[in-house]
């Protein structure tokens, strides 16, 4: 009965250091720490890993699953940004979310391997990644922000998920060799932001899906190989903005979606081969100079209980000339 007391003592001094070891989260939460190649610390929001920079010189890099006993959950800001001698990233699919410019600037960067439980691309995450050719976006994608891909110069095919609802300003800008656009079937795209495919000089025919709602500005322009843009029959298109299609010049015709409300300025500027335009729906909101600088023989076609209206509507502010016709 005596050592009753100091026994006790002793098993809730245990009991303490037991506690402590199991809850590290207690001892290093947003300490930073190394391990391997990695700097890192843990976030008791996310009770997991961030990884905050690479350090390494290793070609092929595998994000482990876990450290100290917690999940990797995120890849932090420039967690790689500028890194020379990576090629190829695995991440494990415990990462949620992977910071701005995660991987900026990797110049070397061929392939990466994203997780199924990303839901948002931070801005230039892969921005200026020159070499990169193979990216899988995963069906959790949500969005893809404002540069994310911009100038991967060797990017040839994009793969859209069904769930990304926005693809933002400058997304895939100056990735000159890309070709391929993939929108899944189910697509739920809304917009597409300004510039976000401009100087995607390989591009010879892009396919839109029907939930589409907004083009911004100059969404695909300077485009000098773009030669086709085709819509479905039941497109929700609302929004065609200023200079859209601008300096497409292999572009020859364009059909705009019966719901389309609104056609912005110079939306096809220095296409000198657009020889025919065709409206399905009612007359629009057209901005001044909507279709200056196309074929000054262009023949536009409408419909024809809405013919009388759209001759009010195309006037010459809005670049209709004397010389096209109205079928």
């Amino acid at each position: 009965m005596k050592n009753r007391k100091p026994l006790q003592m002793v098993c809730g001094t245990a009991l303490l250091l037991l506690v402590v070891c199991l809850a590290p989260s207690l001892v290093f939460a947003g300490t930073k720490k190394i391990y391997k190649d990695f700097k890192y610390c843990y976030t008791e929001e996310n009770d997991g890993i961030i990884l905050l920079k690479y350090k390494g010189k290793e070609k092929q890099v595998t994000i482990p699953e876990t450290i100290d006993g917690f999940p990797v959950v995120a890849i932090g800001d420039t967690a790689f940004k500028g890194n020379r001698y990576v090629k190829g990233v695995v991440l494990p699919e415990t990462v949620q979310t992977i910071g701005q410019e995660a991987f900026y600037g990797c110049s070397r960067l061929k392939k990466a391997v994203l997780p199924e439980r990303i839901k948002t691309l931070e801005r230039a995450v892969f921005g200026c990644c020159e070499e990169l050719q193979t990216v899988h976006l995963p069906e959790s994608l949500s969005c893809i922000k404002t540069a994310a891909f911009s100038f991967c110069l060797k990017l040839e095919k994009i793969e859209i998920p069904k769930n990304v609802v926005s693809i933002e300003w400058e997304a895939f800008r100056g990735c000159r060799l890309l070709k391929n656009i993939i929108f899944s079937k189910n697509s739920k795209l809304e917009r597409i932001g300004k510039s976000a495919f401009m100087y995607c000089w390989f591009l010879k025919e892009i396919r839109l899906p029907d939930s589409l709602q907004i083009l911004e500005e100059q969404a695909f322009s300077d485009n000098h190989n773009l030669q086709k843009v085709v819509f479905g029959k039941k497109s929700r298109l609302k929004e065609v903005q200023d200079g859209c299609f601008g300096d497409c010049p292999s572009l020859k015709k364009f059909t705009f979606p019966r719901n389309v409300q609104k056609v912005g300025y110079e939306i096809f500027s220095y296409n000198k081969k657009m020889k025919q335009i065709t409206f399905q729906g009612k007359v629009p909101k057209i901005e001044k100079r909507a279709f200056a600088g196309i074929n000054p023989n262009a023949i536009f076609h409408v419909p024809s209980k809405y013919k009388s209206e759209y001759k009010k509507a195309l006037t010459k502010k809005k670049g209709f000339l004397k010389t096209m016709q109205m079928k």
